[in-house]
């Protein structure tokens, strides 16, 4: 799980490194204890998410609940799941339920805010929004998140603001860049999509990014040492692209 999450929430990993090291990682769990749900549950997020298998994503969802009715994380994957597929009213009940579970949980509270902004209820989504903040106000995938409703608002400023942030506190990776040109482009702001962005720092050279990290890592218990140093922007660059913030 530590893989795909350091690829798809932190940015950490290139799409083409990390998912198929999440991958293996949870096969090799599986052939040693078959009922780890957590195992199954990223086995589902890497083909939702990089091999666009989404019958493989579901049944391995599915099979991760099966084990553990209660499991946060595989709830919160599975309720992205459906909601990819615009089945938003499920997506909704099973998000929450995973919220409900752990009431102190940033990434079940911002994926949360997430389904409410894919089923296109934006008053809510800021709702939730807010909720998570009180949990940690500088999880970049939040920062996120309220940018993308910001923008569907017509507050373009709250949604640039917004859409800064996440790349700030992430030290700017090509995915946050990439979020924070379409912004400005979208807000009107066309100059300063285009310009060149502040320059990557190693993910340990940033006061805030570093805090940032350090908190999430140890909430949902990632090793960061095998990946804690300084990459070139190219490493980030993918074939394939990740268009969930939440991971």
């Amino acid at each position: 799980d530590s893989y795909s999450l350091l690829t798809s929430t932190l940015t950490l990993l290139p799409p083409n490194e990390g998912m198929p090291r999440a991958k293996a990682a949870a096969e090799k769990a599986i052939t040693l204890d078959p009922t780890l749900a957590d195992a199954h549950a990223t086995i589902g997020a890497v083909h939702d998410w990089y091999d666009w298998d989404w019958k493989a994503a579901a049944d391995s969802a599915r099979c991760a609940i099966e084990l553990e009715p209660d499991n946060e994380r595989a709830l919160s994957l599975y309720a992205f799941h459906l909601s990819a597929h615009g089945k938003h009213d499920a997506a909704l009940r099973v998000g929450n339920k995973a919220a409900h579970l752990n009431p102190t949980s940033t990434l079940a509270s911002a994926t949360l805010a997430f389904l409410y902004y894919k089923a296109r209820d934006f008053e809510a989504a800021l709702n939730q929004i807010e909720l998570a903040k009180k949990l940690d106000p500088l999880f970049p995938p939040l920062h996120t998140i309220l940018s993308w409703t910001s923008l569907l608002l017509g507050r373009h400023d709250d949604a640039v603001a917004s859409a800064r942030k996440a790349a700030e506190l992430t030290d700017y990776p090509p995915p946050r860049r990439a979020a924070l040109g379409c912004t400005l482009s979208a807000a009107g702001q066309r100059e300063e999509s285009v310009a060149k962005p502040p320059q990557r720092r190693p993910v340990v050279g940033s006061h805030t990014g570093r805090t940032t990290l350090q908190k999430y890592c140890q909430t949902h218990r990632v090793n960061l040492k095998p990946h804690l140093r300084a990459r070139s922007d190219s490493r980030h660059l993918s074939d394939r692209s990740n268009t969930h913030p939440i991971g």
